[in-house]
């Protein structure tokens, strides 16, 4: 039995569960008292509600309500083009980022000449609702005799400031270790790439890429620093959030002759190695990987060339990651396949793998392949695709990947007869692709799409065999959450919140539970060990594993138990 329990989420966690042993409040009477945690159990609840294979739309309001004001929204300096509204941040070939740590999808885009702000959105699994995190910064536009595009667009306070808005494909991705969303851009505002202006050649050099700090969201602030809002004479009591910040190492990524130079039509996929976060980048004919070594220190940011192109390929496109397979894949729209990078051997010589894999089931349109988004499903080892409507496709590689790359396969698998469904009704005008809006989320062990960019519907797609991570740690509010528990056949919930080194079990009484050593997590044969805790002045040792789909938390050694015991389902 696969163990779904990640150890980046949960090494820190689970050691505190023997706390529930005193829990005494059924699941729904529950309250964590008067502190802040993140609480994803409003999506989790209405993901109970659905059979597996088939979806549900989790957002209470729409898109269109939070939306920057129009006279906040910046206008376009006399070289720009049009204004646009907010709508182009998810119409106008989009990304968007799961933000693990607090159940956010992000959203940053527009871009290109389709809207002028750079505002950023958020969609939160704790409340069902969308919200703005950040108002826009005005622009201004640096003319340069010698450059390609005569100039560059940037904030009012320059390129360091924030980024202007950008189409960003599949270029859009949340580090939580760091805890950062990144963005590479892609066709930003009037131009290509993220560019700074080079008043001594007249011209502009590449920069980026961005951080975005979720912790500082704010709906009435501007995203760069106090006056760079819209109309500041206007609205003097917009502050800046100074949320923004440019690594503005991207020409560090030159090796071997090869440059990020343009992420357009891009892709991008995360992992972690090493206990840093990574980042895979396909674009033009390269494979980059990006990895964060200090957040303090942009200049300690490493790039390396991973992998290069021999079979032609072109067209937008999304791309994802497989650690079991540890192989990036991404999708060609113009040339209608497939292309995959073997990792265990990067490098300049390390060449794509070109394929368009059989159809099993269903009926599949390689016509539509560049608008379909792609994530990874680590709990079942699969490749998911989504197109915008109701279909979900399964990708499966093939036994021997290097060799029999013409037997991966295309499954279907939902029914187009699903009352509930995404549809891409009414949105033919708007609908650029789906791109990187489909993001894979363990903490609700679902997939998440948007495309419809008024009303911001969010849809969850619920997979086969859920698995749903029973207790979940939030390493940013330090709060560990347990959805469900089952103790002496009773239900519960509970949250344990990091005071004083202890972990307070709220709204259980008295509860108290505090780490006396180390727990160690064996991801191998999924067991975590906790040597000693303490809970109510009683210590415990005890093992948690996963076992016929439930996980038992087996004491082995109690003092004052009795015949309690709990199983998290």
């Amino acid at each position: 039995m696969r163990n779904s329990l990640n150890k980046n989420t949960l090494k820190k966690s689970l050691c505190f569960t023997s706390a529930l042993v005193s829990a005494t409040l059924p699941l729904k009477h529950l309250q964590a008292d008067n502190f802040t945690f993140t609480d994803i159990s409003p999506a989790i609840e209405k993901l109970n509600t659905i059979p597996e294979n088939s979806w549900i739309k989790l957002n209470t309001n729409q898109f269109q309500e939070v939306w920057t004001p129009p006279d906040q929204i910046p206008n376009p300096p006399p070289e720009g083009t049009v204004k646009g509204n907010p709508g182009r941040i998810i119409g106008a070939w989009s990304s968007m980022a799961w933000d693990s740590k607090r159940g956010d999808l992000i959203f940053y885009g527009g871009g290109h000449a389709n809207y002028t702000g750079n505002d950023v959105y958020r969609w939160r699994a704790s409340t069902l609702r969308w919200e703005r995190a950040s108002l826009p910064s005005a622009i201004k536009f640096t003319p340069l005799d010698h450059d390609p595009w005569g100039g560059v667009f940037t904030s009012v306070f320059g390129v360091d400031d924030a980024p202007v808005s950008a189409h960003t494909y599949d270029n859009s991705e949340y580090l939580p270790i760091v805890d950062r969303f990144v963005t590479f851009g892609g066709a930003a505002y009037g131009s290509g790439p993220f560019r700074r202006p080079d008043l001594a050649s007249n011209s502009s050099i590449l920069s980026g890429p961005y951080f975005w700090d979720p912790s500082k969201g704010d709906p009435n602030k501007v995203g760069g620093a106090t006056g760079s809002q819209v109309n500041p004479a206007k609205y003097p009591q917009v502050t800046g959030g100074n949320m923004w910040q440019n690594r503005d190492n991207i020409l560090n990524s030159n090796i071997n002759g090869k440059l990020l130079s343009s992420v357009v039509e891009g892709a991008t996929a995360y992992t972690s190695e090493g206990g840093k976060d990574v980042l895979y980048i396909q674009a033009g004919t390269s494979l980059f990987k990006y990895t964060v070594n200090d957040l303090s220190d942009p200049s300690q940011d490493a790039y390396e060339l991973v992998g290069t192109a021999s079979d032609t390929f072109s067209g937008q496109g999304a791309g994802a990651y497989s650690p079991d397979h540890n192989l990036f894949i991404r999708m060609a729209a113009r040339t209608k396949d497939f292309n995959l990078w073997l990792l265990d051997e990067p490098g300049k010589n390390n060449k794509n793998i070109n394929f368009v894999p059989q159809v099993v089931g269903g009926v599949f349109d390689f016509q539509k392949l560049g608008n379909y988004g792609m994530d990874y499903d680590p709990v079942r080892q699969r490749f998911i695709l989504w197109g915008g409507d109701y279909d979900v496709w399964e990708l499966l590689p093939p036994s021997d990947v290097k060799n029999n790359p013409s037997e991966w396969t295309l499954n279907l698998l939902t029914d187009e007869n699903d009352p509930i469904a995404p549809s891409l009704e009414g949105l033919e005008t708007s609908f650029e692709g789906v791109l990187g809006k489909w993001k894979y989320s363990k903490e609700l062990d679902a997939f998440l799409g948007v495309v419809d960019p008024v009303k911001g519907d969010v849809w969850a797609y619920k997979p086969d065999n859920w698995q749903l991570a029973a207790v979940q740690y939030d390493s940013y509010n330090k709060n560990l959450y347990i959805y469900d528990v089952v103790v002496n056949n009773n239900h519960y919930k509970a949250v344990l919140k990091l005071q004083n080194n202890l972990f307070v079990l709220r709204g259980v009484g008295e509860t108290k539970a505090r780490l006396e050593s180390p727990a160690y997590y064996d991801s191998k044969t999924g067991l975590l060990s906790i040597s000693k805790a303490l809970v109510n002045g009683h210590i415990y040792q005890a093992t948690l594993k996963k076992e016929n789909n439930t996980y038992a938390f087996k004491l082995l050694s109690v003092n004052d138990l009795g015949k309690r015991c709990c199983i998290l389902n």
